[in-house]
């Protein structure tokens, strides 16, 4: 799928079609294949057409700031598992109990 979108993505601006070109880009974007960044990221650097170039620059840096936050989230996650594994369960607290002597 990742090739026929492309393709359509060059073809689209030079028939008028530039706001479909630049749609094409967001849902290329998006796509689990990677070649489809990496097309993304191309359009973005070199591509003649400036709307569908702005559009592709725009969804790169949606997907930097997903993963960017993805990453986070599994840095902090894997933290806080590695805490609770390491601390005794004598000095967790949970809400509504007591602590233990």
């Amino acid at each position: 799928m990742t090739p026929k979108l492309i393709h359509a993505i060059n073809d689209w601006p030079q028939n008028a079609r530039g706001a479909i070109a630049c749609d094409a880009v967001a849902a290329l974007a998006v796509s689990p294949d990677p070649a489809a960044l990496v097309a993304v990221d191309s359009i973005s650097r070199k591509f003649k057409f400036r709307q569908v170039k702005a559009a592709a620059a725009a969804a790169g840096e949606r997907c930097r700031s997903w993963a960017s936050r993805r990453r986070n989230w599994q840095t902090a996650s894997y933290l806080l598992w590695n805490f609770l594994l390491t601390v005794p369960a004598s000095l967790i607290m949970v809400p509504g109990s007591s602590p233990s002597a």
